[in-house]
């Protein structure tokens, strides 16, 4: 029986020394870092009271006789804004214009003061609103399809702030 006492003293010892150890290099943090303060609250995201209009707001969607072109190639849709962040991208947009969708009809920045003159011009014109097409870099428009005569809502929208503002715009049948 002896040695049977003697395993048990021994493993006694054994897991003593096992739960000391576990004690003292567990319970052992060690110095504490400084913690950084909590970091303040970001500023509130500005709100932009932006405008948008158009000239001219009814545009005709017939061939002009002495160019043959269609009157939105010839005569410049021109939108003009306030308010924007100063230097944002500004995209404009007829609502629903296009198969599936919103019709691009141009992009421009806002200046120092947040404000913008764009005009709608070039292949967002010809292709998108009177749906003709580039042959040898020649504006063709036979057959002549332009977008349904009618109301639409076009609207700008600053890529940055993400602010929007709308307006109305008539495009009258040929």
């Amino acid at each position: 029986m002896r040695t049977w006492t003697s395993i048990n003293k021994v493993i006694a010892l054994i897991f003593s020394i096992v739960i000391i150890g576990l004690v003292i290099f567990s319970g052992c943090a060690g110095p504490q870092k400084p913690t950084a303060p909590p970091k303040p609250p970001a500023p509130p995201t500005p709100t932009y009271n932006v405008s948008l209009a158009v000239s001219p707001s009814t545009v005709s969607l017939a061939i002009d006789e002495k160019t043959k072109m269609p009157t939105p190639v010839i005569t410049p849709i021109k939108f003009t804004g306030t308010g924007w962040m100063p230097q944002e991208l500004i995209v404009i947009e007829l609502v629903g214009a296009a198969k599936g969708g919103d019709l691009a009809l141009a992009t421009g920045n806002a200046d120092a003061q947040g404000a913008f003159s764009i005009n709608a011009e070039g292949l967002s014109v010809i292709q998108g609103v009177c749906g003709g097409k580039l042959v040898q870099m020649k504006p063709v428009f036979q057959p002549y399809t332009p977008i349904p005569a009618g109301r639409y809502t076009a609207k700008a929208s600053g890529l940055q702030s993400g602010a929007t503002a709308s307006t109305s715009i008539e495009f009258t049948g040929p």
